[in-house]
């Protein structure tokens, strides 16, 4: 099987593709169905109110980041002014 075309029309890398038909024939599709956020689980620099107002930003239809360089400026100002 090809998981490139298939990576292609769901819009994910061929490895991942990869990855779900290994879990699925190795596990059973529940498996797949499991939300696994993974990552190594270390705690997050930005916390308190300023996460809570990143994750506002970053929700908002109407005022929203146009770039990773926005957000970066907007957490190194926001940081600055609760220092």
């Amino acid at each position: 099987m090809e998981y490139g075309k298939i990576a292609k029309e769901v819009g994910y890398g061929a490895h991942a593709v990869g990855q779900w038909f290994r879990l699925y024939k190795e596990k059973s599709l529940e498996a797949c169905l499991e939300i696994n956020p993974g990552g190594n689980k270390r705690e997050s620099v930005i916390s308190g109110k300023v996460l809570e107002e990143l994750k506002g930003k970053l929700s908002d239809p109407v005022n929203y980041f146009t770039s990773y360089k926005e957000i970066h400026e907007w957490l190194e100002k926001e940081q600055l002014e609760r220092v």
